[in-house]
């Protein structure tokens, strides 16, 4: 299958959705040789990927990791995902993870132990001091108590198996970067993702109905940042109840100051963990609380635990005006401290 797929992409035809699934699950199973891996995926690219063809590609990763059970019934989870990471600014994906776990809305996150699954916030985590493990029984005994955790998956994973060597020897941006962010080994059924392409807000917010997902929000600001702007419009689309709602935002629409986003850009790692340390201590200049507020109160919003946007950035400000985010930081250290 996969070089009669191979050359249906070399002559620019774009695959089903059940034809890509079999290529990719021969590449995630190690059916495929590596040279058959690599020829799909540089034409696949080459041809330019399709929402069918990127469908596919997540549904066979999905596939090929283990899921994790929970002995929690109806476990609420949100997953926070900056899928464009722009390392010039904070990240605020890890900062709704924090933000929503002291709401008491389960926030988790994985990584591989490995350079080629670098994840920016466990670096960035690792900086302030925490560390972490492979999932077992104590650290689902600590997530039920504070509501966040970031774990490594084992790299026995067939989707690491036979995936690792390929990103390797790929020397281009490719679709494995979206798998990758996208394996949902907890099945969270709540998802903020952003993206820097404002032309693709909507198409991911399809993508996600056909992932089953309950809620789910696309965020693009008009500057290209993968995240909601505090300084110019932002495109937002919601996909739950099997429909979508695209609109656009601007902070001045929600109450918030307008600023620079200079106020939210770092030069490195440490500048970032340290300005997030001042977040957390709600010592940060009042500009980027808002813009951490603007992008946590719709994290929260997604997930329903708050009947509005409004409600979100309320709740969001309280956590940090009060301290409470915190106190959560504390009590994560105490579970998660080197």
């Amino acid at each position: 299958m996969i070089n009669e797929a191979i050359s249906q992409l070399i002559n620019n035809e774009n695959l089903s959705v059940s034809c890509a699934k079999e290529c990719f699950d021969e590449i995630f199973s190690g059916l495929a040789t590596p040279v058959q891996a690599s020829s799909f995926l540089t034409a696949l690219e080459s041809k330019g990927i399709v929402q069918d063809e990127q469908l596919a590609g997540i549904l066979s990763s999905r596939e090929s990791v283990k899921k994790i059970s929970f002995p929690i019934q109806n476990i609420s989870l949100i997953e926070n995902i900056i899928l464009d990471e722009t390392f010039e600014y904070l990240d605020f994906a890890l900062l709704n993870d924090l933000i929503c776990a002291t709401c008491n809305l389960n926030s988790m996150r994985y990584s591989f132990e490995s350079h080629i699954f670098n994840s920016r916030s466990f670096n960035l985590l690792s900086k302030l001091g925490l560390r972490f493990n492979h999932i077992d029984s104590d650290f689902i005994d600590t997530f039920e108590q504070i509501n966040f955790g970031y774990f490594y998956l084992s790299t026995n994973e067939p989707y690491y198996k036979y995936v690792y060597e390929l990103k390797k020897s790929l020397k281009f941006s490719n679709s494995l970067n979206l798998f990758d962010k996208l394996l949902n080994p907890y099945c969270a059924q709540n998802l903020f993702l952003g993206i820097k392409d404002a032309n693709l807000v909507e198409d991911y917010a399809k993508l996600a109905l056909n992932l089953n997902n309950q809620n789910t929000l696309v965020v693009s600001g008009y500057d290209k940042t993968p995240f909601i702007s505090i300084e110019n419009e932002s495109f937002v689309a919601e996909a739950w109840k099997n429909k979508i709602f695209a609109y656009k935002i601007s902070p001045e629409l929600l109450d918030i100051k307008k600023a620079s986003l200079d106020y939210v850009k770092v030069q490195n790692e440490d500048e970032c963990a340290n300005l997030i340390l001042e977040i957390i201590e709600n010592k940060a200049r009042e500009e980027v609380i808002q813009a951490i507020i603007l992008n946590a109160g719709f994290a929260l919003y997604i997930s329903k635990i708050c009947a509005s946007v409004m409600d979100g950035l309320a709740l969001a400000s309280k956590v940090i005006n009060d301290g409470k985010l915190k106190e959560k930081f504390e009590q994560i250290k105490k579970h998660y401290e080197v």
